[in-house]
């Protein structure tokens, strides 16, 4: 016995495959709103071999809004908290390399930026984010 499956489209486009080519894109979250981030990979380069740290940290996002297409710039300055994962990444840090910035850019889910109490955060949150187990005594 034989017996064969085609399955095939009607000529018209489903809503739902037109989001996925937009899922594709990066984003960033600033502030609960989400953004297309196509520069996102120059972006954690920049941001990580900068001095974030320092009063003077300064750094400029062009970002295109995730719904509408419109194009924002958001300035950064001051100093500014940087987390991987749970992990906040201090002066220094093991990703100042190109080979471990292109690591960290192939795991990267999602960043973030927020204020918290008063101070700029950025979170980078990645596809290898555990938690914590405790340590047995």
């Amino acid at each position: 016995m034989n017996s064969s499956v085609c399955f095939s489209q009607d000529l018209g486009i489903a809503l739902n495959e037109v989001e996925v080519v937009k899922d594709a894109l990066p984003v960033i979250e600033i502030d609960n709103q989400e953004y297309s981030f196509r520069e996102r990979d120059y972006f954690v380069q920049l941001l990580l071999r900068s001095r974030f740290w320092n009063d003077s940290f300064k750094l400029k996002v062009d970002l295109e809004s995730f719904y509408t297409d419109s194009l924002f710039s958001y300035q950064m300055t001051g100093k500014t908290n940087v987390y991987i994962d749970t992990t906040e990444i201090k002066k220094k840090h093991a990703y100042k390399t190109r080979r471990a910035i292109r690591r960290l850019n192939a795991q990267i889910k999602k960043i973030r930026i927020e204020k918290e109490k008063g101070n700029q955060v950025i979170k980078i949150i990645t596809t290898h984010t555990k938690p914590k187990l405790a340590k047995n005594n």
